[in-house]
């Protein structure tokens, strides 16, 4: 709850994202050494470098203008320049939820597995709605948990906030939300959404409604036992 200024630093420095199975090997040559481990930050007076979970390395750079010119022309070298769509795919892929508009206020942070993917700290002060979170962590049992999915079905394109429907619900809140979505390069969308365990563990899932498209359920990066 400190007090803080805000500063907008974004004619001084550049975000560029990095992932690949060789990012590693080409970061260290463009910086001298590159985060090791998921969640490590490396900072230097002119760039931070923090190594984010996926199944794949992916790296987060930070830095002065100048420096990033000087490693995003090494990395061109070696790398296909892409889009954010491919970058939210990514976390999509790494089980990382992004919180907007249409899902604020819709979850406690173990909905979207944020105790799992280093999101959450249970061990740092007061902050709101602090009891009701670690209440969820220490006292209560979790009956929904973000999950990954797919949709074959281009018909409807989902959104984040749409619903998702299972006969095996009967809660009255609807068998889950859609948190992210993007567009798959094999076709269909891919998306992380919250559900009832009950829903996602039976069959029948289906997009906003009865008659909406199928959705599959498919394997996350990370075990829930790993809370």
């Amino acid at each position: 709850m400190s007090k803080v200024s805000l500063e907008d630093v974004s004619e001084h420095m550049v975000l560029v994202g990095l992932a690949g199975p060789d990012s590693h090997k080409l970061l260290t040559q463009a910086v001298d050494q590159a985060p090791n481990d998921d969640y490590q930050t490396n900072i230097t007076d002119t760039l931070c470098s923090y190594k984010l979970p996926g199944s794949v390395n992916r790296y987060m750079l930070l830095g002065l203008t100048e420096k990033m010119k000087i490693i995003w022309e090494s990395l061109a070298k070696d790398t296909t320049e892409a889009n954010t769509s491919s970058w939210k795919l990514s976390d999509i892929r790494a089980g990382i939820p992004h919180i907007s508009t249409d899902t604020v206020e819709a979850f406690v942070p173990q909905m979207v597995n944020l105790q799992i993917v280093n999101g959450v700290n249970f061990k740092k002060g007061c902050y709101p709605g602090q009891e009701v979170v670690a209440r969820m962590q220490y006292l209560g049992k979790l009956k929904r948990r973000m999950y990954r999915a797919v949709i074959s079905d281009e018909s409807l394109m989902p959104k984040a906030g749409d619903e998702i429907y299972s006969p095996e619900s009967s809660s009255g809140q609807g068998a889950g939300k859609v948190v992210n979505v993007e567009r798959s390069p094999q076709g269909g969308y891919e998306l992380l959404s919250v559900m009832e365990i009950k829903s996602a563990e039976a069959s029948g899932l289906k997009l906003a409604n009865e008659n909406g498209p199928d959705i599959k359920l498919t394997d996350l990066p990370y075990a829930f036992d790993a809370a």
